[in-house]
């Protein structure tokens, strides 16, 4: 019973030496510090123009398509040049895989990143927290609604601005062709892809054709896939409902190139010398179709697209270009147009 008593005592002098110290009355829990958000669109990991020392990371959602390879090497070359440890990595199609690589790169020591998302939506959360943990982040090609939460800065095509030099193009052979054309007499129908926010402003673009006061704008077409057969079936609803059209403006090349094989049947219908079709975007096929028109034999006068000058993905990455980006840290890359002359003249 003694040992007992003296094993109790010894363990409260123990349990009160831990809570008393020196003699000093216990300390009372202190509050716990309260945990601040961050707004993610008020972050800045942009290094603006700094390379040294710093560690690049591009992620492609593929390396089979020679686009991204040469990409690739490109920036890797640039980030060298600049003194950057750089690296570049395949998701190989699989947003799980680009997630994983992504994560691994915050482990690998990563401070900046050129990302093009397999999926846009996926992959939010994820460089939200690489944001918030120090990484600079560059979307190439993904707006991701124009919302800064997600990146430090991005490249990509003023979709609005691509729609609108169709229109140039357009104005400027209606100007040639028709010069002493009244009001409201140069037939014209729109044939759009408005089906999602990208291609909701290229159509804005696009309709600013109606501000041309020779022009008469018979009707919009609305697509809703870039689906050839149904252009191709607008086409002939086109001539059935408008046979006077003289001039189509097309959201795609793709989409341009199935108007004009479908109004290779209604030739006989047409005034083949003063009737013409425009396109958005180029591809070497377009660029063909376009020549031809030369000689009459397409329809496809001219295209308006996006100058894609690649160096300057790496450039607006590493912050050499903020005063050009806009207030929700885009920036896009130049618009050009391309004629049939032009074509030619280059090959």
């Amino acid at each position: 019973m003694k040992k007992l008593f003296l094993l109790l005592i010894s363990t409260l002098m123990v349990l009160s030496l831990a809570a008393c110290g020196s003699g000093e009355k216990p300390a009372d829990n202190p509050e716990p510090e309260p945990v601040v958000e961050v707004d993610p669109k008020e972050i800045d990991n942009n290094p603006h123009g700094k390379t040294e020392g710093r560690y690049l990371a591009i992620s492609m959602p593929t390396l089979a398509a020679p686009f991204y390879v040469q990409l690739c090497d490109l920036i890797e070359d640039q980030a060298k040049a600049a003194g950057m440890q750089v690296t570049c990595e395949s998701a190989d199609g699989n947003i799980s895989t680009q997630i994983t690589q992504l994560e691994n790169f915050k482990t690998m020591g990563v401070t900046d990143l050129i990302v093009c998302p397999v999926d846009e939506e996926a992959v939010k959360e994820t460089l939200v927290a690489l944001r918030k943990d120090g990484m600079n982040i560059h979307s190439f090609a993904f707006e991701f609604g124009r919302d800064c939460s997600y990146y430090d800065s991005c490249t990509s095509a003023n979709q609005k601005a691509i729609g609108e030099q169709n229109v140039a193009n357009a104005n400027d052979w209606i100007a040639k062709t028709f010069p002493d054309a009244a009001d409201k007499s140069v037939k014209t129908v729109i044939v759009s892809l408005p089906n999602n926010e990208a291609n909701i402003a290229r159509a804005e673009g696009l309709r600013t054709i109606a501000d041309n006061p020779k022009v008469d704008l018979l009707a919009e077409y609305e697509m809703t896939a870039e689906d050839m057969s149904q252009a191709q079936n607008f086409v002939d609803q086109m001539m059935i409902e408008h046979p006077d059209v003289q001039v189509v403006i097309c959201h795609f090349a793709s989409i341009a190139m199935a108007v004009d094989e479908q109004l290779q049947a209604y030739r006989n219908q047409l005034d083949v010398e003063h009737f013409a079709v425009f396109s958005c975007d180029y591809d070497d096929t377009l660029a063909s179709k376009m020549v031809s028109s030369l000689q009459n034999e397409s329809f496809i006068r001219a295209t308006g697209t996006y100058n894609p000058e690649l160096n300057l993905i790496f450039e607006v990455t590493m912050g050499q270009h903020d005063s050009e980006l806009t207030a929700e840290k885009i920036f896009f890359f130049p618009v050009v147009s391309f004629t049939a002359e032009d074509v030619a003249a280059a090959q």
